[in-house]
């Protein structure tokens, strides 16, 4: 199967209307909105499929992401790179589908808002007792679940906007996306993804479009455990996040020079130089796979993976706290405790990629 590749792709947020825009050969597509057609006529053409000839294929359009000439900030210059599978990976039965899917859906898009197509997914959602096999797909506007074992029949629609927070096992195993409101009695999807980062990575992307800003996230333990609480409907007391772990600077760090799902131990304001006593010069970032130096804005300026630390040495006449690597240190103004900390989290990330530890 081929993939979309979504580097680079960016949406304008000047959209109007709830078409279906695409490129193909690099030349945009122009919708008339005074003749109103279907998706399928619009991109893939009638269907008017050769009789008694079962192993005949359908021409159809390569969909590809939309993408926009202006490249300024406001249009999301710096996406995020992720693959999701294309249309043209699904069989004629699926693509009809698909199109009857998005027409019936168009009354729910907002209306100053283009609904485009992004991609697909396959998933296995999971209950506290069964597993289903899904498709995702991928709009600008709402995450469709369909059943793959059903005719991709539509079994939920999530729109983009009520979206809240992620919360994965340690493993990545497993995610729980929580929604700000329920959906047929339900405020969660639970889900396994062989490609588990591309979807992280293409939700957090659609999300920004939408909301102008990452989801948070945070780590669950056992998640058979955590599913049997939200049946129970304890699902707010489970996900309660902190502060730190709800900060939009910390978030875009991560996302945009990490990896979605590290986990925050420290988050600390700090000075960088032992002769500048100012302890809110910058911020001091612990996660579980690197320790990020945010400026006074919360600007990155620095990351660290923490299987790169050769040493961690504590400064204890001016309360300073160093780390080494092979190529540079750093040092931050710190409580002497979280020495500790970070050389156990240090060892951790080590033993987890079977390198030396400190």
């Amino acid at each position: 199967m081929g993939n979309v590749c979504c580097s680079g792709r960016t949406h304008s947020k000047d959209s109007h209307g709830s078409s279906y825009e695409i490129n193909k050969d690099e030349k945009k597509i122009d919708i008339s909105h005074d003749e109103p057609k279907s998706f399928w006529d619009r991109y893939v053409g009638p269907l008017n499929w050769p009789k008694h000839e079962e192993k005949s294929e359908a021409k159809t359009t390569d969909y590809e992401p939309k993408s926009v000439e202006s490249k300024s900030p406001e249009n999301f210059e710096e996406c995020l790179e992720y693959e999701f599978d294309s249309v043209a990976d699904l069989n004629r039965d699926q693509k009809s589908a698909v199109a009857d899917i998005l027409d019936s859906c168009k009354p729910m898009c907002n209306g100053e808002r283009a609904e485009e197509l992004d991609g697909f997914l396959h998933i296995i959602e999971v209950t506290h007792k069964d597993e289903f096999e899904r498709l995702l797909m991928f709009t600008t506007c709402a995450v469709y679940v369909l059943d793959l074992k059903n005719h991709l029949k539509l079994i939920q629609r999530i729109p983009i906007e009520i979206l809240k927070s992620f919360h994965l096992t340690k493993s990545k195993e497993v995610l729980i996306i929580k929604f700000l409101r329920k959906i047929q009695d339900k405020s969660y999807l639970c889900l396994k993804c062989e490609r588990m980062g591309d979807l992280l990575k293409g939700i957090q992307q659609l999300a920004l479009e939408m909301k102008n800003e990452y989801l948070p996230w945070n780590i669950i333990g056992e998640w058979k455990k955590t599913l049997k609480l939200l049946k129970k409907g304890k699902d707010e007391e489970l996900f309660t996040l902190k502060n730190f772990e709800k900060n939009p600077k910390i978030i875009e760090a991560i996302v945009k020079n990490g990896d979605i799902g590290e986990q925050i131990l420290i988050f600390e304001p700090t000075a960088k130089d032992p002769g500048f006593f100012q302890k809110s010069s910058c911020f001091f970032l612990l996660t579980d796979a690197a320790i990020y130096t945010l400026g006074p804005k919360s600007i990155l300026e620095s990351r660290i993976p923490l299987s790169r630390l050769t040493k961690v040495e504590e400064d204890t006449t001016n309360s300073f706290i160093i780390a080494h690597t092979n190529e540079t240190l750093q040092q931050w103004k710190l409580p002497s405790e979280y020495k500790e900390i970070i050389l156990n989290a240090a060892r951790s990330c080590s033993a987890q990629r079977n390198v030396l530890a400190l």
